[in-house]
């Protein structure tokens, strides 16, 4: 085996032990002449970290916060490459991710680190 593919392993056994299923949500708009937008959502169940580092704002009116942190996702298995502007349903809340950082070696991919805030509940 390579490198690569013993850390997809490892990287994919601690989260199956220590961490939750989350569904990666691909997000596709398109717009009509009307200006009427139209989304297609493509899913994916990833293995991820419970979110990492979390932190809390307020918006600016000052009556609701926002969440924000880090999920860590197995990449053994993917179909699709996160990337910012889509999303991540985790537990009962939905996030945004707004970046990524992929754990690289031998030219592949081992796991990624998303950056996420909140959008809400599910």
């Amino acid at each position: 085996m390579s490198e690569l593919t013993d850390l997809q392993a490892a990287a994919l056994e601690v989260l199956l032990d220590l961490g939750t299923t989350a569904t990666l949500q691909v997000v596709s708009a398109t717009y009509d002449n009307a200006g009427t937008v139209t989304e297609t959502v493509a899913t994916e169940t990833v293995y991820c970290s419970d979110l990492q580092g979390e932190s809390s704002q307020f918006v600016a009116d000052g009556t609701s916060r926002r969440s924000f942190g880090s999920v860590y996702v197995a990449a053994s298995g993917m179909t699709n490459t996160p990337a910012p502007g889509q999303r991540l349903v985790y537990q009962t809340r939905r996030f945004e991710i707004t970046g990524v950082e992929p754990y690289r070696v031998q030219g592949g991919v081992a796991a990624y680190r998303l950056d996420v805030s909140e959008l809400g509940a599910v």
